[in-house]
């Protein structure tokens, strides 16, 4: 009981080492700039919205037509994707051709293994 009780303390301070960048991240984001780094502690003294709005219109376009590319470019990603995949199980699963189980394999393959391995 005790030594599983040390596993666990070790593993919750563990997340927190891990976890406190990004807390740090987050409420950053919601204080003024001038205090991100001078201000100590995670509690903001003073929370402003201000960094969204400059965020959001940064560039010379808004940020929602950067979001929008990325939406459209997305689905159609997934439906391509749904499309091929569908068309291959299909043949795969019903049909009976030569060096099938090569096709399968390779198939298999390219689906083990991820994407920068095969780049």
């Amino acid at each position: 009981m005790k030594r599983c009780l040390l596993k666990h303390a070790g593993l919750l301070v563990f997340v927190a080492i891990m976890i406190y960048p990004l807390l740090w991240m987050v409420v950053s984001a919601f204080k003024p700039p001038d205090q991100i780094l001078t201000e100590p502690g995670i509690i903001p003294h003073d929370v402003t919205f201000e960094n969204f709005k400059e965020g959001w219109h940064a560039l010379n376009r808004p940020f929602s037509a950067f979001f929008v590319n990325s939406l459209i470019v997305t689905i159609g990603s997934i439906v391509g994707n749904l499309f091929s995949c569908s068309l291959t199980a299909y043949a795969l699963a019903r049909l009976q051709f030569r060096m099938r189980s090569v096709y399968f394999a390779i198939t298999l393959a390219s689906v083990m293994l991820p994407f920068p391995v095969t780049w």
